[in-house]
């Protein structure tokens, strides 16, 4: 059965091409009209908070800047995680929050806890909130 069918390939080269090509083509027209999300949207939505301090050792970062930040915010509706960082002249927060959270309402609501009053700021520091997506 095998050989008749080699046989079959070999005398009609032309229509074993013609019918190769058409078979292409025919793939080629089919993926284009495929609706495929290849990579999904899988990450959290992260809201940032940094702030800039200069002149500030990494330890009087974290005891003026970080915990208080951490303190306001750890109320904050939907949020599942909370991580810091505390560096010479830098103060980050990250605040992790629950799948389905919108980015609008993560971001304004960290946003109104950064400005609440029993955060003692100290001077000349500059802060951001970012939200974002990411790993």
């Amino acid at each position: 059965m095998v050989s008749r069918i080699f046989e079959f390939a070999l005398r009609q080269r032309v229509f074993v091409l013609f019918a190769t090509f058409a078979l292409i083509a025919a793939g080629l027209w089919s993926a284009s009209r495929l609706k495929l999300d290849a990579v999904p949207d899988i990450t959290n939505v992260q809201v940032q908070v940094n702030t800039a301090v200069n002149a500030y050792a990494a330890e009087e970062i974290e005891k003026l800047i970080t915990f208080p930040i951490e303190t306001e915010m750890s109320g904050l509706p939907g949020l599942e995680e909370m991580r810091s960082i505390s560096r010479f002249g830098l103060s980050q927060v990250t605040l992790v929050f629950a799948d389905g959270a919108t980015f609008t309402a993560c971001g304004s609501s960290s946003r109104s806890g950064c400005r609440t009053p029993s955060l003692s700021w100290p001077r000349a520091q500059r802060q951001s909130s970012n939200p974002s997506r990411q790993e």
